[in-house]
This record gives structure tokens, C-alpha cells and sequence, in this order.
């Protein structure tokens, strides 16, 4: 229940990430144009928003993920403690042994880290499956069909400035 919130999440962070990069890459190749038309602090709190979504989403992900471990944890040491009253009932019964009580109990515990890591593994492939997701969707794409458009033909003439002036401050 907890592990099927990460995979969306992974793949909205991929998302987000993108289009964070794309207005960084964006930015850097327009910056003259953006300082002659005044616009860096414009983009830049465009690019601390996209910043701040990122992080909004990382940190949703952190916690589901970092709620996993914990939740199989307490799944499993609910299973001992009813492990221990079935096994104390069947003790009062005398169909149980008390060594072989304490046996079963060990076994049980030595299955919590494993089970413990393996959550936190199943964390990290919901993680990388929704990363996935969105270079399965790029891969799958088509290039566009060329349909050989229209020879450009030659222009003569000229341009012509008139009253133009230009200077720096």
C-alpha cells in the first residue's frame, strides 16, 4: 500500500527534473537576450519555483519510502507477538514444547532484517520504474515524416534602417 505512492512520484520527480533542466539549458543559450530585455529575475524565480517542485516532490517520496521499513517492521513484529500467543497457548495445551517455542521465536526474528531490507529494496525498484517509465515513453516515440517541404527560392533587395539609434547606459 505504501510502496505503490513511489513509483508515481518517481516519475513526477523525473518529469519535474526535466523540465527544470530544459529551463536551465533554455536559459543558458538565450542569456544575452534575457539580460538585454531585463528578464533574469523573471526566469530566475521561475527557475527557484521549478527548484522548490522538485523538492516538494523529493521529499514526499523520501517519506513514503522512508515509511516501508518501519511498516514491514511492525507487520512482522505483530506476527511474533501472535506467534508468542499461539505458541504459549499450545504450551498450556502441551502440544508445544517450550524449547521448541523459543526456537520458532528465534527463526522469526532472524527473518525481520532481511524482510526489513527488502523492503526498502522494493522502495528502490518502484523508484526506478517510474524513472523508467519516461525513457520507455521517449524511446517508444517516432520521428516526425519528412515530407520534403518546398524549395526556398532566392530574395534579392535590402534593408534599410531609419532612424535607429542604439547605446549601452
Amino acid at each position: 500500500v505504501i510502496g505503490r505512492d513511489i513509483r508515481p512520484l518517481a516519475r513526477a520527480w523525473t518529469e519535474q527534473y526535466g523540465n527544470m533542466v530544459a529551463r536551465a539549458e533554455e536559459n543558458l543559450a538565450l542569456l544575452p537576450a534575457l539580460k538585454a530585455f531585463g528578464r533574469e529575475p523573471v526566469e530566475a524565480e521561475a527557475f527557484r519555483e521549478d527548484n522548490r517542485k522538485l523538492l516538494n516532490i523529493w521529499q514526499q517520496q523520501l517519506r513514503r519510502q522512508s515509511l516501508l521499513s518501519p511498516a514491514v517492521d511492525l507487520v512482522a513484529g505483530l506476527g511474533i507477538l501472535s506467534l508468542l500467543w499461539l505458541g504459549s497457548r499450545k504450551i498450556t495445551q502441551g502440544a508445544l514444547e517450550p524449547a521448541d517455542l523459543v526456537s520458532l521465536l528465534l527463526y522469526a526474528a532472524m527473518l525481520l532484517a532481511p524482510l526489513s531490507s527488502l523492503a526498502g529494496v522494493y522502495g528502490q525498484i518502484q523508484r526506478v520504474r517510474g524513472s523508467a517509465e519516461r525513457l520507455v515513453a521517449f524511446f517508444s516515440e517516432h520521428p516526425e515524416e519528412l515530407d520534403g517541404g518546398t524549395e526556398l527560392v532566392s530574395v534579392n533587395g535590402a534593408v534599410h534602417f531609419q532612424d535607429v539609434t542604439f547605446a549601452y547606459p
